[in-house]
């Protein structure tokens, strides 16, 4: 993390960006993770960011104060563009989309708080059902986690923050937590996993008793004058 200069501050609950404070001094700005004072720095060479003073350090400031942006973003606007869903099979067959890129109004928001033995980042009541709001900045989440997340039965989007500018502007920063999907993607869909869960309870299932099929429509083989084809092989991953 030291490699990330500290963009964001917090000053009475409220998040404030570098470029809204005057150099030196903590005018009141507080660090997300740790809570000490913070300095803000604005040299003419120097990158503009705010610092802990001599002798703090936090390790996880930058990531801490990303999570808070995007819940104050989240908690001002009160909406948020999911993306598109699909169900995804296990063969040639395309995917199935379920529901299309949309604008959904957030009637509540937690940040960091536990649920069924772990810590989302953000917990969001979305139509009258919960969604949890991963913040990616430094590390995805993990497959643990995502299955323990899975196991909730809660439905959980990613927000990667990992490539966007440290020194962005709070209104672009608002862009791409609200407005834009090319930077999210679905830890878990659970409409996606009831759906899939319908199409399998349509399916039939039938014992194999031979390997190949005879008087194939798309005569793709022939055997002993007749078109053959390996049920293994091909038919499982035909598209007719």
């Amino acid at each position: 993390m030291k490699h990330l200069k500290l963009k964001y501050a917090l000053r009475d609950s409220e998040l404030v960006h570098i470029s809204q404070v005057e150099s030196g001094g903590s005018h009141g700005c507080t660090c997300p993770a740790c809570n000490k004072a913070l300095v803000a720095k604005k040299g003419i060479k120097r990158e503009h960011h705010f610092a802990h003073k001599a002798g703090d350090s936090c390790e996880h400031a930058v990531e801490t104060a990303l999570h808070y942006a995007a819940k104050e973003v989240l908690d001002r606007h009160r909406k948020i563009c999911l993306p598109e869903a699909f169900i995804t099979f296990n063969s040639n067959r395309g995917h199935l989309k379920i529901s299309e890129e949309k604008t959904c109004s957030i009637e509540s928001l937690k940040i960091e708080q536990g649920i069924s033995g772990f810590v989302p980042d953000l917990i969001a009541k979305v139509r009258g059902r919960e969604l949890l709001i991963e913040v990616f900045v430094t590390h995805k989440v993990d497959e643990q986690k995502q299955q323990k997340i899975i196991d909730s039965k809660l439905s959980a989007l990613e927000i990667d923050l990992s490539k966007a500018p440290r020194n962005m502007p709070l209104e672009e920063l608002e862009e791409l937590i609200v407005n834009q999907c090319e930077n999210k993607t679905w830890i878990n869909n659970e409409r996606v996993n009831e759906e899939y869960k319908k199409i399998l309870s349509q399916t039939l299932e039938r014992q194999i008793r031979t390997t190949h099929v005879h008087c194939c429509p798309v005569r793709s083989r022939k055997w002993q004058s007749q078109s053959n084809v390996n049920f293994m092989r091909e038919c499982i991953y035909c598209p007719l």
